[in-house]
């Protein structure tokens, strides 16, 4: 019977200590939505401005780790090809990475493996590349998975450009939303 009333008032007590933890959570959270203006689509004017309100995400979107993946990206070996859109694919890359686009490229050389970048940085530009598309790409030849491909820079189709990478190789959606 004791070991019935004690495991009660244990239960009570761990109960009434995470109600205690979610209420201080809950609190914590909504005093730091406070400290920011209610956000619009305006970039910041200032560089005050700019340190002073959160990174206007779109949408779905958030930082991800393209660290491993940029790396890849050799400016050495960056060049312009181009070609027509054999076949467009959806993949995952890494683990923990959204959806990418991949084409499969026919240039004078032979076909090449072409990764664009995330599937919806695309449909946030309302760039849309398809089978026999004619196209011209900037990017870095490399070896992906013991394979040779290249990481696209900038992709033109009927004179739009989309850049995608820097120089350096870092994708233009790493920082999406944040201030310049």
């Amino acid at each position: 019977m004791k070991s019935t009333y004690a495991k009660a008032i244990v239960t009570v007590l761990l109960t009434g200590l995470l109600l205690l933890l979610l209420t201080a959570c809950q609190q914590s959270m909504e005093s730091s939505f406070e400290q920011f203006p209610a956000q619009s689509n305006a970039s910041p004017t200032s560089e005050s401005e700019c340190l002073n309100s959160p990174p206007k995400w779109r949408g779905r979107h958030r930082r991800q780790n393209y660290g491993q993946y940029s790396r890849l990206y050799n400016p050495s070996t960056v060049e312009t090809i181009q070609g027509q859109v054999i076949q467009v694919d959806t993949v995952t890359p890494r683990w923990g990475m959204s959806t990418g686009v991949h084409l499969q490229l026919r240039a004078d050389e032979g076909n090449v493996e072409i990764r664009l970048g995330p599937t919806w940085y695309f449909e946030e530009q309302n760039f849309i590349v398809q089978k026999g598309d004619k196209i011209t790409l900037t990017g870095s030849r490399v070896e992906v998975d013991n394979q040779p491909a290249v990481i696209a820079a900038a992709v033109t189709k009927a004179d739009v450009t989309l850049k995608l990478r820097d120089q350096e190789g870092i994708p233009v959606w790493s920082n999406w939303g944040a201030c310049p």
